[in-house]
């Protein structure tokens, strides 16, 4: 028993050591000049930045901007998915609206919350299959929506404490939700709770590669999806940084107005 659990302790000091060896390098640092609301990296590593004016700028991996989605709603963008780089996903909240980007067409396509159900929408986010995923603002409740046709798929009310979502994202046969006061909730493809991370101020989540990643004060988290229970933390560059990007061995770090590109080398 007792060698069974100093080898246990020195496995995890070996974890920590290697953490802590990491180093961060810093690269670039871009000014938005507005504050940034929302954001999402597509599977290429372009970044989509959405700004309190209602701008989305799309950014490719070296930070350099190539396109600019002007003053779509003059609206904050309350969320962005950029997860089929296709089709990019934003949510307006104040107009309860939700507009795809083709970036083939440089005109938005819109959709009203009005058209789908009634009441106020806190958050939405598109499903894998032509579906939209909303949560109701009055209710608590979990809805799934064929966006063409309109028709209801999936209505849940939930006992949960939901109070300020500030991201969600289908994937795979999860759906995943952040509450900036409660943690990050966990949904099956059918919209049934099973199960939270009690996580206080969390203000975004990435998926990549199977990974949850996201920041927690100081520190960079991240979850292998298929195992909740284990977590890396690393501790992030000095700055008050409240959201990270990850795309590769790239991390973009996000204060209210800046994005600042480091790289991680091990």
């Amino acid at each position: 028993m007792r060698v069974k659990f100093i080898f246990i302790l020195l496995s995890l000091l070996a974890i920590t050591f290697s953490i802590q060896a990491q180093q961060w390098n810093y690269e670039k640092s871009i000014s938005l000049n507005t504050k940034i609301t929302a954001q999402s990296i597509d599977p290429e590593g372009n970044i989509y930045i959405g700004t309190a004016n209602g701008n989305i700028h799309r950014l490719d991996s070296n930070g350099d901007q190539k396109e600019l989605f002007s003053a779509i709603n003059n609206f904050p963008i309350s969320l962005i998915n950029a997860w089929n780089k296709f089709k990019i996903f934003a949510y307006i909240e104040s107009e309860q609206q939700f507009h795809f980007l083709d970036r083939f067409n440089t005109s938005p396509q819109l959709y009203q919350i009005t058209d789908y159900t009634e009441g106020l929408v806190s958050i939405a986010t598109p499903g894998l299959d032509n579906s939209i995923w909303i949560l109701t603002t009055g209710f608590n409740e979990l809805k799934k929506f064929n966006i063409q046709n309109r028709r209801l798929i999936i209505s849940n009310p939930l006992n949960l404490k939901i109070n300020r979502p500030v991201s969600m994202r289908a994937f795979q046969e999860f759906l995943i939700i952040a509450d900036a006061e409660y943690g990050i909730f966990f949904f099956d493809r059918f919209g049934n709770f099973f199960r939270q991370i009690e996580e206080k101020g969390i203000n975004h989540f990435q998926v990549e590669n199977d990974q949850l990643i996201y920041l927690k004060g100081n520190e960079l988290n991240i979850r292998p999806l298929r195992n909740l229970e284990l977590v890396e933390k690393i501790k992030i560059p000095p700055r008050d940084f409240y959201k990270v990007l990850r795309y590769q061995n790239r991390f973009y770090f996000i204060d209210e107005k800046n994005l600042m590109i480091y790289s991680l080398d091990s």
